[in-house]
């Protein structure tokens, strides 16, 4: 009990009363209200966590539901392209049965195919109304989401993907748009082939239309593990914002999925999920980025909360406070096998739930304060009805605590309680007084008691003052165990007496007596005044003596048991120590016929591989072996144990988990506790029996080796005394030297008289220097057989010494007839292609890959001036020409790809004199056997000389081209004058002149003007015929010349109102680009003199790789060319005219010559250059409706491989 302080002694019993009930009505109104809330908002909780934990699971079934669609599908095209059932090489093939895919699959978004060279192949369906109404415009067609559309891209236009409106078959029925796009350069390409197995691709931003999208990617190896391509599916992830938006989670809720990075993949509030950088690129929309307030909000807090994104890995529900709102949180990771790692939120504020409950809360604060206040004033009331009875009560019994015996109290009150407890009191007090009396008595009968069994306990007894710690009594057990006089115990303490062993224990026991007034059998030590050591338990207890506290004590000595128990103990601990640490498994095990383990230890445990002694213990212990013994043989070994009381034996044991091993078993017979029974040592030997099988299996192997060696194996001893015999020889020692084994071991001697005396010397001079030094002994040389046959053989041996003084060597002897054959003929060979190659009339040469000169013969040396040291002191390209080095680099770099076995090239060497040499050089490349590179052979010829005379040629040729110049510009300057001349009558100078004088003279302006075109285009005719014109072959770009002829022939097509289109063809080609840009621009020229006003002229040209033989030509054309057209909207040429207006001075009309001016010759100059370029030119045309005019340039199969 605790003491009042006195200010709370004078309370009245009133206000006792009235104060705790009025204070328990407002803690009751008050918890009931509090605890009413709080049941609300976690019943609000649960269903917001209910709610959101369905909708994270709805949202998780419908990612799964969209995206592994795509996947599954990647999966069933990957295997059957693993299975052979499906030819990724034949697109038709793969055309159709990715066709049969989508219209088979709804769900499927897309599917395509691209190979390793870029091209592609597939189907895809509109996905969203953004993308339909963007090919509405491009197709002017009625489409819908779902449309399927082809995508393909092939060789012939690589570099373009072209999509197509398909029809019900799934051909491509209209061209609606083309893109330009290398897809080996695709980002999601790259990420798929460096994957190497099926995964999805990083999300990316659709150009096309700007929305997220991911790929579903399956890459394709062959058997060899080289690249094929990727089947990819196509996935717009906006059609997740619009589910996530049709949720309706509740009235603010929301939805949001976002990567481990934090970018936005789709929201419930279809935001954009990208943003517009300054350089007007778009870049992915960080969830913290959001414009989206609650959305902003929701990811900072999440990411503040939980460091990172990354950390999240499991389901997690937060309560978060955004703007002053309690929100409702579930975090949902997202992932599956192939690479998705996803965090689905889901939020929903508490107010969507809370609006009624917030509602009813004034209605519930109000009815609170009312019950208050009823329930105040009963409490008063009652209070008062209580205090009056119960005051006069207090009076009377303090009366009764100071001796005063008063008369009994009036028991007429109203209050049942009171009136009993009236009664009580006046009952209590007079039976109080008797009992008064009779404790006197008791008291002093007590006291005799406890003084006799104090003083004769069998166990001794002390009682210590707690105030002083002092002995204040004894009783004689006390003295007689502790060997103190009574006078030398009381009135000192234990720790003056020195009795307490470990002061500490009686500290704590101390404390305990505090703490519970009480202490039972605690052990303590006591040190008698002998010296000697008692060890007992003490049991204590709080106790007043005329008001005083003391402490009473009994203290029993177990001393000798004590010392019993210890000695025991360390018995125990020394056989458990030994049973448990033993390195073998250990089992107590009944005797016949039970035979079931009764103990073992724990390396038994671990040796069979089970969790515990309780699997083994209970067990018949044979059930462990692999094969169980017999009863027979059970039997047998019982008889044996007790006969001989061991018994042994290796046995074959099955752990738990299906594993064997070997086990040496030892049965001992013991006696323990009284009882028989067997001791059991199991010793794992499994490591010893491998060891032994290995070698056993290693002298298999041997021997198998040793019977199939084509070489002979043998071990040799040479004594220390000199004779040399065979221990062992391989059965092919009978094929090399045809004489048996068994004669050779008899006497060594025999291999000896074989040895070809030529080399007898050498080999005695090898054996000895090998047995001085003691180093591996090697040695070739012939034998001569009994058949007569001379082979060669060579001897691969090491040395052995033995303890005895003998050397043993153990080798291997191999025929090697044919292969000194071999080498016999390669040296013939060799010896063969030196002279060749040192007596060629041309220079040959041995060039290393990095262009050193290996080896040279004597013409190359003198064509170049150098000497044989100095050249091969000297890098090919040291005496190459400047201007030729890079072409004769990347002719060397073409044959060390293997993309050509040798080249030929014209270059020109820089002689020692510094002279320029002509030269013809033709290379190849000698590879080894694993095909790496080891030199160049060049076969280099001197055409400094036809050089010389082609120069001379080209010479003549020129001074030919002046001499026409000049003719021309003699036939030209005349000409000019008269057109000067009549150009001056025709503006009007001589005005005076009759009318008929101006006409005449307009005429003959008009005719000179022919005449000039006629006088130049005869010149080019001839000189293109006559050969006397070369066409100067170039690589040029297709698109640059149709460019330069429609500049040239823009502004006479602009006077006629004449249209121009052209489609640029991208690719390169060799030929004469005047000559081409001539022909062009002759073709338009005429199309624009015979089409009327305000039609279209059309260029086009394209790259043909398949045979065709047009309709309108009488001469078939082999792949690959280029097919040039210029059409026009004309009157069309008669089917009489088509071939004849490539003839000279030609037209359609006589009158064309006159109204269009021209001078038939056009035509005949185009077909002398396309044809001096082994092309062909024709014309189709239908009367009235217009021409189209042809023209094919061939492109030769290297340079068409080379752009593809």
């Amino acid at each position: 009990m605790f003491p009042l302080r006195p200010s709370l002694t004078k309370i009245s019993l009133r206000w006792v009363l009235l104060i705790p009930f009025v204070l328990q009505t407002i803690g009751a109104v008050g918890l009931v209200g509090y605890f009413s809330d709080r049941s609300g908002e976690q019943a609000v909780e649960n269903l917001a966590h209910r709610l959101m934990h369905e909708v994270s699971n709805r949202i998780s079934d419908r990612l799964d539901t969209y995206l592994q669609t795509q996947q599954q599908a990647m999966v069933i095209n990957a295997q059957a392209v693993e299975q052979g059932s499906l030819n990724i090489q034949d697109f038709g093939e793969l055309r159709h049965y990715l066709w049969q895919q989508i219209t088979l699959s709804p769900l499927l978004g897309s599917n395509f195919f691209v190979n390793a060279q870029g091209e592609q192949i597939g189907y895809g369906r509109l996905q969203s109304q953004e993308i339909v109404e963007q090919a509405k415009q491009l197709t002017k067609e009625n489409l819908s989401i779902g449309t399927v559309f082809l995508s393909e891209m092939q060789k012939s236009h690589l570099g373009k993907r072209k999509h197509y409106l398909v029809d019900s078959k799934g051909q491509a029925k209209k061209l609606v748009y083309t893109l330009e796009v290398d897809n080996r350069k695709l980002p999601w390409y790259v990420h798929a082939k460096i994957a190497k197995k099926q995964t999805w691709s990083p999300i990316f931003l659709h150009k096309v239309t700007p929305s997220l999208g991911i790929m579903a990617l399956a890459p394709i190896y062959d058997r060899g593990g080289n690249f094929q391509g990727v089947f990819f599916s196509d996935v717009l992830l906006s059609e997740i914002s619009t589910f996530l938006d049709n949720l309706q989670l509740s009235p603010s809720g929301k939805a949001f999925i976002l990567e481990r990075s934090g970018d936005l993949v789709a929201t419930s509030t279809l935001e954009i999920p990208y943003l517009s950088h300054v350089k007007g690129q778009l870049q992915r929309l960080p969830a913290v980025q959001s414009q989206d307030v609650q959305t902003r909000s929701l990811a900072q807090q999440i990411l503040k909360k939980s460091g990172s994104f990354r950390h999240i890995k499991k389901n997690t529900q937060m309560s978060l406070e955004i703007d002053g709102q309690r929100h409702f949180v579930q975090i949902s990771p997202y992932s599956d096998r192939y690479g998705l790692d996803w965090l689905v939120v889901t939020a929903v504020p508490a107010s969507d739930f809370m609006r009624e409950i917030e509602a009813n809360k004034t209605q519930t604060i109000i009815f609170c304060w009312l019950t208050l206040i009823a329930t105040i004033g009963i409490g008063i009331f009652t209070a008062s009805r209580i205090t009056k009875p119960i005051v006069r009560l207090s009076e009377a019994s303090q009366a009764l605590a100071q001796g005063e015996w008063q008369q009994p109290l009036s028991e007429k009150i109203a209050i049942a309680e009171l009136q009993l407890l009236t009664k009580s009191f006046n009952q209590t007090a007079k039976d109080l007084k008797a009992a008064f009396e009779r404790a006197k008595v008791a008291l002093n009968e007590s006291e005799d008691k406890f003084a006799k069994i104090f003083r004769n306990s069998p166990d001794f007894i002390h009682i210590i003052s707690f105030e002083t710690g002092c002995y204040v009594e004894v009783n004689d057990r006390f003295l007689e165990i502790t060997g103190y006089s009574r006078a030398e115990v009381i009135g000192h303490t234990p720790l003056e007496l020195g009795i307490a062993v470990k002061p500490e224990s009686l500290s704590q026991m101390c404390q305990l007596l505090q703490s519970e007034r009480r202490v039972y059998n605690f052990e303590l030590e006591l040190r008698t005044k002998s010296g000697e050591i008692k060890i007992g338990l003490i049991s204590s207890e709080w106790i007043e003596l005329a008001g005083k506290p003391y402490i009473l004590s009994i203290f029993k000595d177990y001393t000798k048991r004590k010392q019993v128990e210890l000695e025991l103990k360390q018995v125990r601990e020394l056989r458990e120590a030994i049973f448990n640490e033993s390195a073998d498994a250990i089992f107590l095990v009944e005797l016949p016929p039970n035979r079931r383990i009764l103990d073992c230890n724990q390396r038994a445990v671990e040796l069979f591989e089970v969790e515990s002694k309780a699997e083994l213990i209970g067990i018949q212990g044979n059930i462990l072996q692999k094969r169980k013994f017999m009863e027979e043989e059970l039997a047998e070994i019982a008889i044996e144990i007790e006969q001989q009381g061991f018994w042994s034996q290796e046995v074959e044991y099955l752990t738990k988990k299906g594993d064997s091993f070997w086990g040496n078993l030892a049965v001992k017979m013991i006696q323990a506790a009284g009882q028989s029974m067997y001791l059991v040592r199991v010793t794992d030997i499994t490591e010893i029996k491998r060891m032994i099988t290995a070698l056993q299996q290693s002298e298999a192997r041997f021997q198998l080796l040793a019977a199939t060696s084509p070489g002979v194996i043998y071990t040799v001893v040479e004594y220390a005394s000199g004779p040399v015999r065979y221990e062992y020889l391989s059965p092919a020692f009978e094929e090399i030297h045809e004489v048996s084994v068994t004669a050779a071991l008899q006497d060594a001697a025999i291999t000896i008289n074989q040895m070809h005396p030529e080399d007898r010397l050498g080999y005695q001079q090898a054996v000895a220097s090998s047995i001085e030094n003691m180093q591996p002994f090697k040695y070739e040389w012939r034998i001569i057989t009994p058949s007569g046959k001379i082979k060669w053989i060579q001897a691969n041996s090491r040395s052995e010494i033995r303890e005895n003084g003998e050397i043993a060597w153990h080798g291997i002897v191999q025929d090697i007839s044919d292969r000194k054959q071999v080498e016999a003929a390669l040296r013939e060979s060799e010896e063969k292609f030196r002279r060749a190659f040192d007596d060629a009339a041309i220079g040959m040469a041995l060039i290393s890959p990095d262009g050193q000169f290996l080896q040279v013969n004597r013409s190359l040396c003198e064509m170049v001036g150098y000497s044989e040291a100095e050249l091969l002191r000297l890098n090919s390209l040291e005496i190459t020409h400047p201007d030729d080095i890079e072409i004769n680099l990347a002719a060397a770099t073409q044959v060390l790809k293997e993309k050509q076995r040798i080249y030929q090239l014209k270059q020109r060497y820089i002689h020692k004199s510094r002279s320029i040499i002509w030269i013809l050089i033709s290379v190849s490349l000698v590879r080894d056997q694993n095909r790496q590179p080891l030199y160049f052979v060049a076969q280099i010829q001197d055409i400094s000389e036809q050089q010389a005379a082609l120069r001379e040629r080209q010479q003549i040729d020129q001074m030919k081209d002046e001499f026409i110049s000049v003719v021309s510009h003699e036939l030209r300057t005349p000409l000019t004058a008269i057109h000067g001349a009549l150009g001056m009558l025709g503006t009007g100078i001589f005005a005076k002149r009759p009318e008929r004088a101006k006409e005449m003279l307009t005429i003959a302006l008009n005719n000179c003007d022919r005449l000039v075109r006629l006088v130049n285009d005869i010149l080019d005719l001839e000189r293109l015929d006559s050969g006397k014109t070369q066409l100067i072959m170039e690589t040029c770009q297709i698109n640059a010349l149709m460019q330069q002829a429609v500049d040239t022939v823009q502004v006479i097509a602009t006077q006629a109102a004449i249209n121009l289109e052209f489609t640029p063809l991208f690719v390169t080609i060799t030929a004469a680009p005047d000559a081409i840009v001539q022909t062009l621009i002759n073709l338009l020229s005429n199309a624009i003199k015979f089409s009327p006003a305000n039609s279209t002229i059309w260029l086009n040209a394209e790259l043909v790789t398949e045979e065709i033989n047009l309709k309108q030509t009488k001469f078939p054309m082999t792949s690959p060319y280029i097919l040039f057209s210029v059409k026009d909207q004309g009157r069309g040429i008669p089917t009489d005219k088509l071939e004849t207006i490539f003839g000279r001075f030609q037209q359609v009309d006589v009158s064309d010559s006159r109204q269009k001016g021209g001078t038939g010759l056009g035509l005949a100059i185009c077909r002398s250059i396309v044809q001096q370029h082994s092309g062909q030119i024709w014309v189709e045309s239908i009367v009235g409706q217009g021409s189209t005019f042809y023209f094919t340039l061939p492109l030769s199969q290297r340079k068409f491989s080379q752009q593809n």
